[in-house]
């Protein structure tokens, strides 16, 4: 996405925003002063407040007073220190983090036209003319030395240094009054920059140094006295002298050749460029192509003129299509290939055969073949392999390469020897592992009955899968089976070899007794078939001893005589003795109740008709405990009632009076709200006979006088809840009653007769709602344990003989070992986990495994895999390799190739899998030869390309399908290659590039779906659509090649080329510059750039200045009749913000359409 730049040309903040001379590029004050006031609203005298006002002049710090800059300032330098490649039609810059820096120091404000002096410039000198920064004694900085001529041909000039500093911001904002005040607020969007205006040279090395703008900076940071008070300019073009500068900081650099990445990437031809030049056209056309001869010691024929065949490289043309095989050729190598097999099988040794070596044989260990037959030719990829010569020459450089670096591959073979050794072992004793498991089974297990074998195997029942997602511990859990009669004490105490079951079936040998393991095979039958024996599985014809009595006394008997004492140990355990009279009344009591209990069902409680009788609270119980502690008898009566009853007819409070023998009466009382009398209404109500209350009329009469105002804060609740017991009910003279503290209300005495006072019944409809429910969760506390109390039996059988069949199965030996193996050891580069209906992403696994066995075991070895001895991994790129050692066989026709070229051209299946069984193949004997332990089967290179996904190029090769040629095997395909040679991949490596899809009406790659209209900015490509390069390699410094997984071929099942959404001319491939911070410049003059781009199609010599000049506003006025559209950001005069975005550069885009990529049709 595009970065929104803004560009100020000056920035001030602080103080410095307060000088009051503008900047007219003449002599500044060298030490400004700034008026600070304050004023005040002050009262002087007893007058009325007026402004005080008063102010002093302070002395800022000017370019004369600093001797460095702290380094920690710089943000970025362009070039970076030491850069020896940066190209010279960019200038230099230098960045700072405030802001404000380049002006901190300015004694001025900018001028109407916005130009202010900075304090500070940046210069690039020649590094052959300036000699490095050195400090000199007395002086606070390092400095150059410059003489006159060098002062006007190295430095610029001065009168325009505002040009060359500017504030940079990242925003939105285009109004100047915005983006000045965003740049406090957002700091880390902002910086300060030095432009050093010096057109650069070609391969030169250059010294940057920052140093200061004015005279009296010069002489401050070469510890020399300032003259005069004011500002000069440190050096002056029109009379240059010797000059001696201060540097606060520098830096080397060189410059490469001529050309920027815009420039060099506007150089790339494609083929279709080259239509006219049919030679080159014609050579292009066979790339990949060798003709070779065949037999040149005359041993396949016997003519004068060896055979000829067509050798194939790495990549190929992407109209290539092999010749066909040559039978004669395969005929006679056949001959020579099989000797060695047919002198092995005879067994005798012909002296004529003696010195005869017959060629290798290339893949005959991991194919387990060791003859070749040419009626295979074009059908097997092994016999395709040795019978043609252009593919055993791959192979034949395959094993060169290992030849050439052998003591680099054995030593990576030999760093990984233990975990080979490691992984050997584990193979042999997984072997080991099957047979000893086997025989265990075969003698011990398989002999067990079904009962037996699941207790043994209890301790590992939750490992046991059954079936998907069940173990054996489910199975049973699922079931009524008790878990306890799988569990280790259960078969400890029941095994047949325990001492005390073996000595009690000696002594009792006698008697006809069951063996103990078919009385625990007929439990475990028993409860596996539930169901036929519900009577043992009925929890409800227990009831625990203890709740309807204890039988432990039952069976104890009564002695003749009840007074006498009777010892418990015997009978119940415990120690301690009953008198047998009250053994008796025990066992008497607990038949009672056992008889009681028959039938008897509990009752649930019930609310009652709280609705209209109301509920008494926590206040009633509290009040009711207080009359208590008052009462010298303990108080008589159902309070409940008392309350109800007398809360009736619209009482407003209850008096509760202790009578003679703790009876309590109940009177209603009444307020009068106008005075505060206290009264007695309606009857009291005290205990009747059984449940009935006794009610006495009594005439209403006043108790107690409350004040009024009292009463009317806290409410008539607050008297009754808060009188002391005994103030009322004490007489016929009403008491007074005063508050003693908020909501508390007494009275000056207390008297003799227990008496209290209380609330009515609640029956307020908000409270009595919440009472209702939560008395309904209280019945369902009480009922829930009664309701469980009869237990509902469901009886789940267990399928005893099915589970013991498949725990049978499950523990084969055959499944457990190569599942433990497959945990332990990848399977062609994939844990083998599955759930039912996951895919394989290993190809030649997906074409060989059956799924439906996947939801069995977790991790599975196919028995028709073959197992081979381990072996070392090298992850070389063997590409690399042959690159260095024989780039024209890697690439024939590879010096064709024009400079500044780009063309598309295809990978070579065949010949990287026949270059690779070679390299195997020589692995394989020098592993055998250092000793390493191999049986010359495995296949340590799988790598050819340099491949940036991390994918292998092949598969091991003893998996490889029988029955396919060479380029065919599961995984193997051509893939499409970008070949570029020229400057610009080798100076700019980190160059972007990548494909895109191409849509219909496209004229470039947009992220627009669908495409941008004419006239319209594209919008920025998605990232989720770009095709980035699976591989990348080099040959020599200047050709470069990328390979895509885009097909070459367009699929011939789909009929329109535009539907095949992996066919390369569906594709643009994209050369782009990596996004960086801004860069300023202009372009190469050679840089044939598009018309109409303003600045951004301004060369150098469109504004005029040859290589190591300076240039200022003049140059740029130069190039604007050049442009086609004036810029609308240039405005006159100009000013730094201007020229900074005249000299910005974008990152450049190159686009290439597929189609222009390919060969042009003859």
């Amino acid at each position: 996405m595009s970065i929104p730049y803004r560009f100020m040309p000056w920035a001030r903040s602080g103080l410095a925003r307060s000088h009051g001379n503008a900047d007219s590029n003449a002599a500044l004050a060298a030490r400004p002063m700034v008026k600070v006031g304050l004023t005040l609203q002050a009262k002087q005298d007893g007058n009325p407040a007026a402004a005080v006002a008063g102010s002093i002049n302070l002395a800022l710090y000017g370019p004369g007073d600093i001797i460095g800059i702290d380094p920690r300032l710089v943000v970025r330098t362009d070039p970076k220190p030491n850069s020896t490649n940066f190209e010279p039609n960019y200038l230099a810059i230098i960045d700072f983090d405030p802001p404000d820096f380049p002006w901190l120091l300015t004694p001025a404000h900018a001028n109407v036209n916005h130009q202010l002096r900075p304090w500070l410039v940046l210069v690039v000198v020649e590094r052959s003319q300036v000699a490095l920064p050195g400090l000199k004694p007395g002086a606070p900085l390092p400095s150059i030395t410059l003489t006159a001529a060098q002062v006007a041909t190295q430095l610029p000039n001065l009168d325009e240094s505002w040009l060359w500093a500017h504030a940079q911001a990242v925003s939105q904002t285009h109004a100047a009054a915005d983006l000045a005040a965003e740049l406090p607020a957002q700091p880390a969007q902002n910086i300060s920059r030095l432009v050093c205006p010096r057109r650069l040279e070609p391969r030169k090395n250059y010294l940057a140094c920052v140093v200061p703008a004015f005279d009296a900076g010069r002489r401050r940071g070469l510890g020399q006295p300032l003259l005069g008070d004011t500002l000069e300019p440190a050096w002056n073009h029109a009379n240059p002298i010797d000059t001696e500068l201060p540097v606060y900081t520098h830096w080397e650099f060189s410059t490469g050749p001529l050309g920027d990445i815009e420039t060099l990437a506007r150089r790339l031809k494609t083929p279709a460029q080259y239509q006219n030049d049919l030679p080159l056209l014609a050579q292009l056309r066979h790339i990949g192509e060798q003709p070779v001869a065949v037999d040149a010691e005359r041993l396949l024929f016997e003519g004068g003129t060896p055979g000829q065949t067509v050798f194939e490289g790495a990549m190929v043309s992407l109209d290539f299509t092999p010749d066909p095989a040559d039978g004669i050729f395969a005929d006679k190598l056949a001959g020579m290939l099989n000797s060695g097999d047919a002198l092995a099988a005879d067994g005798t040794l012909k002296p004529e055969s003696v010195p005869t070596l017959s060629p290798p044989l290339y893949g005959e260990y991991p194919a387990r073949r060791h003859r070749v037959a040419p009626d295979f030719l074009s059908q097997h990829w092994f016999d395709q392999l040795n019978l043609q010569p252009r593919y055993r020459l791959a192979a034949g450089w395959g094993a060169e390469i290992v030849r050439q670096n052998q003591d680099e591959f054995m030593q990576a073979a030999w760093a990984q020897v233990g975990e080979v050794l490691a992984t050997q072992r584990a193979l042999s004793l997984s072997r080991f592992s099957h047979d000893v498991l086997k025989a265990l089974q075969t003698r011990h297990l398989d002999k067990l009955a079904d009962t037996r074998l699941l207790a043994v195997l209890a301790p590992a029942r939750a490992r046991l899968k059954l079936d998907v997602g069940n173990s054996l511990y489910g199975r049973i859990d699922s079931t009524s089976l008790p878990d306890e009669l799988f569990d280790g004490a259960m078969r400890r105490l029941t095994s047949t070899r325990r001492a005390t079951l073996r000595m009690a079936q000696w002594r009792e040998r006698d008697l006809a007794l069951t063996p103990i393991p078919q009385q625990v095979a007929g439990l475990v039958t028993r409860f596996a078939n539930i169901s036929n024996n519900l009577a043992r599985l009925d929890p409800n014809r227990f009831v625990p001893d203890g709740i309807m009595g204890s039988r432990s006394y039952d069976a104890i008997p009564l002695p003749a005589d009840l007074n006498s004492l009777v010892d418990l140990a015997p009978y119940t355990g415990l120690p301690g003795s009953l008198s047998g009279a009250e053994l008796a009344r025990i066992q008497q009591a607990n038949v009672a109740l056992r008889r009681q209990a028959v039938g008897l069902k509990p009752r649930a409680p019930l609310m009652g008709d709280v609705w209209h009788q109301g509920i008494l609270t926590e206040t009633h119980h509290q009040r009711l405990a207080q009359l208590q502690q008052t009462s010298a008898e303990p108080l008589r009566g159902d309070f409940a009632q008392l309350i109800r009853q007398a809360s009736k007819n619209g009482a407003e409070g209850l008096l509760m009076t202790v009578q003679a023998g703790g009876a309590v009466q109940a009177q209603a009382l009444k307020i009068d709200g106008r005075n505060g009398n206290l009264k007695t209404t309606g009857s009291a109500f005290s205990p009747g006979a059984g449940r009935k209350l006794r009610s006495v009329r009594i005439a209403p009469g006043s108790v107690a006088a409350v004040p009024v105002q009292a009463l009317r804060l806290y409410g008539n609740n607050a008297v009754f809840t808060s009188l002391p017991p005994g103030t009322l009910g004490q007489g016929d003279a009403p008491v007074p009653i005063h508050l003693d503290a908020p909501g508390q209300f007494g009275a000056a005495s207390v008297g003799a007769v227990p008496s209290i006072t209380l609330p009515p019944a609640v029956k307020e409809r908000a409270v009595l709602h919440r009472y209702s429910e939560a008395f309904k969760d209280y019945q369902k506390l009480w009922r829930t344990p009664n309701e469980l109390a009869q237990i509902g039996i469901q009886p789940v059988n267990f399928a005893l003989t099915q589970a013991a069949q498949q725990t049978r199965a499950r523990i084969d030996p055959a499944l457990t070992v190569p599942a433990r193996l497959a945990s332990m050891l990848a399977l062609g580069e994939q844990s083998v986990a599955w759930a039912r209906g996951s895919g394989l992403s290993n190809s030649y696994i997906a074409e060989r495994f059956d799924l439906a066995f996947a939801d069995l075991l977790r991790y599975v070895i196919p028995p028709r895999f073959d197992r081979i001895m381990a072996y070392p991994q090298l992850p070389f790129p063997l590409s690399k390799k042959l690159e260095t050692l024989a780039p024209e066989t890697f690439l024939p026709g590879v010096g064709a190739l024009p400079d500044d070229f780009i063309m598309a051209v295809q990978t070579n299946p065949r010949f990287v899998e026949a270059l690779l069984l070679g390299a195997n193949h020589e692995m394989g004997r020098e592993l055998l030869w250092q000793g390493f332990p191999t049986d010359q089967r495995g296949t340590p290179f799988r790598n050819f390309w340099q491949r940036l996904d991390g994918n292998a190029d092949i598969e091991p090769i003893h998996h490889w399908l029988t029955a396919a040629q060479l380029g065919e095997q599961p995984g193997s395909k051509a893939m499409l290659v970008l070949l570029i040679r020229g400057q610009l991949l080798e100076r700019f490596p980190t160059l972007s590039i990548y494909a895109y899809p191409k849509l219909a009406g496209q004229a470039r790659p947009s992220g627009s779906v669908p495409p941008t209209p004419p006239g319209q900015p594209d919008t920025e490509m998605a990232p989720d659509r770009m095709e980035m390069p699976v591989l990348k390699g080099h040959l020599g410094k200047d050709i470069t090649y990328l390979g895509f997984d885009i097909s070459p071929d367009r699929d011939p099942a789909i009929a329109n080329p535009k539907d095949d959404l992996r066919y390369m001319e569906n594709f643009y491939f994209v050369l782009e510059e990596q996004m960086t911070e801004p860069r300023f410049g202009f372009d190469e003059p050679d840089n044939k750039g598009q018309a109409g781009q303003g600045w951004l199609s301004i060369d150098w010599n469109e504004v005029g200045v040859a290589g190591g000049q300076y240039f200022g506003s003049a140059n740029l006025r130069q190039a604007l009749p050049l442009t086609p559209n004036r810029p609308g950001d240039w405005i006159e005069p100009p000013h730094a913000a201007t020229v900074a975005n005249a000299l910005l550069q974008r990152p450049f885009r190159g686009y290439y359409a597929g189609t222009a990529l390919k060969m042009p049709k003859p």
